[in-house]
């Protein structure tokens, strides 16, 4: 989920405005989420500074250094061109981590 937008609402009685942020897949979503608090909304806008999930990068842990990456990509094409499956392959690389701790 990411931040659907910045709300302006109210409590079913209309006694306090609130305002406050909220988490839903889209506007409609966040409006009916907080519909179901008992909340009147006024006004929601989208967050502008949220990029959508696809858009965003992706990090798993430290860079790969392009040698690391090469020594990778030939210790999996020979196992590949040695008939070993694919799915074989990745658990033999995943084990042994292969040279330089790849």
């Amino acid at each position: 989920m990411r931040d659907a937008g910045i709300y302006l609402l109210s409590d079913e009685h209309k006694r306090k405005k609130k305002r406050g942020v909220t988490k839903a897949l889209d506007r409609t979503m966040a409006v009916q989420n907080l519909r179901d608090q008992g909340l009147y909304v006024l006004k929601i806008k989208e967050n502008p500074e949220v990029e959508p999930w696809y858009k965003r990068e992706i990090y798993i842990g430290a860079k790969v250094t392009a040698r690391d990456f090469a020594v990778f990509s030939r210790q999996f094409a020979t196992l590949i061109r040695a008939d070993v499956t694919i799915l074989e392959s990745v658990r033999i690389m995943a084990d042994h981590g292969g040279a330089g701790g790849v």
